[in-house]
This record gives structure tokens, sequence and C-alpha cells, in this order.
């Protein structure tokens, strides 16, 4: 949880020049959660989020391209590939299921100087099959995102928690659906990965999926 302005300061990766990702893939921990609009809005102004917020928060466009082959290959081997653009800077991310943790996924990313594919910058060999035989040719869009999101950083139970509250669409070719949902990723410590929730409870968000469309 992607042309809109941008309401975060410029990063200065978006002058420079793309370089290969890294070996050895980060690991995303975070939990995501439906909501409706208005439970979306109580928990922003929840006491237990005021309590422990670091400071007010930011607030991003998230335009992203998420792409597949045409038999879905990539969702079928537990990957999503996408393209993100956040005003001017374009994000290429591979996230990787499937690792025996439902809160934890292998992520590779990297800057792209704009929203063309480059799979090139990925680490291939570390990633493997099915992806390392493909080409970006094989590759097309199948869904799109367009979300608000409002971040804050939390100090929560020993742990830095990033809670995400996202509103917008997955569109799909003539199709559309509303996204509500709120995110919260572990970015420092281990308490919260006991209490992924932390301050915040809900019912889990399936991710973005449009299989049967394609853009």
């Amino acid at each position: 949880m992607d042309a809109v302005p941008n309401q975060e300061p410029a990063s200065p990766a978006q002058d420079q020049s793309p370089a290969p990702a890294t070996s050895g893939p980060p690991r995303e921990i975070e939990l995501k959660l439906a909501a409706s609009p208005d439970a979306l809005e109580t928990l922003r102004g929840a006491d237990v989020i005021a309590r422990h917020a670091r400071n007010q928060g930011v607030t991003r466009r998230l335009d992203a391209v998420y792409y597949d082959t045409p038999d879905r290959l990539l969702d079928r081997n537990g990957l999503a590939l996408r393209v993100r653009r956040s005003g001017k800077r374009h994000v290429q991310t591979l996230k990787r299921s499937g690792s025996g943790d439902p809160l934890a996924r292998d992520e590779w990313e990297v800057a792209l100087p704009d929203a063309a594919l480059d799979l090139a910058l990925l680490p291939l060999a570390e990633i493997g099959e099915p992806l390392a035989s493909l080409s970006a040719g094989q590759l097309g869009p199948v869904f799109a995102t367009r979300i608000r999101r409002r971040l804050r950083r939390l100090d929560y139970a020993g742990a830095l928690i990033e809670v995400a509250f996202d509103d917008g669409t997955i569109e799909a070719g003539e199709k559309t659906l509303p996204v509500s949902e709120v995110e919260l990723e572990l970015k420092e410590g281990e308490a919260a990965a006991r209490h992924p929730a932390g301050p915040v409870r809900g019912r889990r968000a399936p991710p973005p999926r449009l299989p049967s469309v394609r853009v």
C-alpha cells in the first residue's frame, strides 16, 4: 500500500543514479489490518496512538503498478513485483513470501530513474527462479494502486513501530476496489513482534490482488 503532488521532503536518492540492490535481502515484518473508513479515522485519533507517537507524522501519495506474467507466474510463486512513485521518486520493489513466518517477507528495493522496470538491478542469482529466467518484456501490469498514506512512528512495548493509515483504490482495467487499511511495520526491536497488532486491533487484510483482471 502508485502525477500527484508529493507531501514528503525530497529524498537525496532521487538525484542519484540507481545502484544494484545489495545482497542479503532485508526482512520486512509487517501486519495489515482491514478497517472501514470510519474506523480508520477513529484509529488515527486514538489516545494510544497519540501517547506513543514520536511526532505528528507525514502524509504521502503513493502510486504503484504491480507486474506479473499473463499466467501469474510470480504470484503463484509467492512473489510480488511493483514500481511505486512518490512525487518524483520511483522505487522498484520485489517481495517474497513463504518463509514460514506469515508476518515476514524478503524484500529487495532499488531506486529507478523513471517508471520503467529494470530487472537487472535486482540480485537475480540470489532471488532465483522463476524471476531469474524472465525478462521485463515478459512482464506486464496487472493492477495499480493509488493510495494516500498517513504515517506515524510509535515507541511501543520496547520497539519502534511504523503505523500507516492507508486509503485509496486498487484499479485493474475497468474494475476498481476501495482500499482502507492499517499497516504496522516493525522497524526496530523485538517486543512488538510478539504482539504484531500492537496498539491497534482488527481483521487482517489480504494483499492487493486482482488475479482475473489485467490492466
